[in-house]
Formats: C-alpha cells, sequence, structure tokens
C-alpha cells in the first residue's frame, strides 16, 4: 500500500531528524505550474520581427509586435492589454537573448535553407536583393 503525502512528510522528517539519507521515491512532488518550453515559439516570433524589420522599411520590433498582437488580442484577452502583451514577449525575448542570437540558430531543425530563401536574411539573397 503506497504512502499517502502526509505519511511520506513525516518519514522524510524523521529520516533526516536521524540523520539518514531520504530515498528518491520518498522526495516531495515538484509543486506549481510546469515550466513550458517555449523557446521554439519565441524563436519564430523574433524571425518575424526581423523579416518585418527588413521588409518594412526598418519597422520597429514594438511596432511589428504590435502588428503581430493586436489582431490576436482583440480575438481573445491573454493579457490585461495589448500593449502589456507586447512588453511581456518584448521582455522575455531580450532576457532569453533571442534579439542577438544569429538568425540561422532561429531557424528550426530540420528545415530545408532552400525551402525558407525567400524572407530570410542569408547572404545569397541580400546580394540577389541588391542586384535589382
Amino acid at each position: 500500500m503506497p504512502l499517502t503525502a502526509a505519511e511520506a512528510k513525516q518519514l522524510r522528517y524523521l529520516l533526516k531528524k536521524a540523520g539518514l539519507e531520504v530515498p528518491l521515491d520518498l522526495s516531495p512532488r515538484k509543486r506549481g505550474r510546469h515550466e513550458r518550453a517555449d523557446d521554439p515559439m519565441l524563436a519564430g516570433l523574433e524571425l518575424f520581427l526581423r523579416i518585418a524589420k527588413r521588409d518594412c522599411d526598418g519597422m520597429s520590433r514594438k511596432a511589428a509586435l504590435h502588428r503581430f498582437f493586436d489582431g490576436i488580442y482583440k480575438r481573445g484577452k491573454f493579457g490585461s492589454s495589448a500593449n502589456a502583451v507586447v512588453a511581456r514577449f518584448d521582455r522575455k525575448l531580450r532576457e532569453r537573448g533571442f534579439n542577438k542570437r544569429d538568425i540561422k540558430t532561429l531557424v528550426p531543425p530540420g528545415i530545408d535553407s532552400s525551402m525558407i530563401r525567400i524572407g530570410f536574411e542569408t547572404t545569397e539573397f541580400l546580394d540577389d536583393k541588391t542586384d535589382d
């Protein structure tokens, strides 16, 4: 018969008090919300911001974030305001260093570079664009 949470807690306490090692199966469970792996989503958002900056005559990061989130925010709230959502994602991108990463590291794994040549800053694309 498995131990209840209270019994496991009491047993951990008594083992610690006696100076014995607590087995892993008695260790407390992690509490709180699970951490999300949102790095792929943030990498895609950073790609969008860089492409918007290039394709829209130097649009600022904040303006591109507003363009991305204003429509989503109107359909269903996930923040106190669109400005708050933009500020939160801008802060996340900067804190995790996505704004300074090389663009090649932002492309998802398994994507062939020939499929995404249009719309990404590769040296060949920039050379082709300047020849026009």
